[in-house]
């Protein structure tokens, strides 16, 4: 699902609500997950999962086509763990 089908999907969910009004909710929500995890802090979906950022320490590599060593920077990635509940949801399914 990309975020144009999550928007139908909440407007048909919630007729009451404008979809110009439900796409600004996603945008905001989305945003305030963004300066979160920026600023290094943990989110927490109750019944969902978790989304934290992880620190890469520096290595390193090789280059696939020519076999080089190469030397990879240090970088922060975002890390989801999901919810035992959504794991037996999955699972079940």
């Amino acid at each position: 699902m990309n975020k144009s089908e999550l928007i139908n999907f909440l407007s048909e969910k919630f007729k009451h609500l404008p979809s110009r009004e439900i796409e600004k909710m996603f945008e905001k929500i989305i945003s305030s997950f963004s300066d979160s995890l920026a600023n290094g802090e943990r989110i927490e979906i109750r019944n969902f999962g978790s989304f934290s950022i992880k620190n890469r320490e520096k290595r390193e590599a090789r280059n696939p086509k020519s076999g080089a060593k190469i030397f990879v920077e240090s970088k922060k990635s975002i890390h989801f763990r999901s919810s035992k509940i959504m794991k037996k949801i999955l699972n079940e399914k």
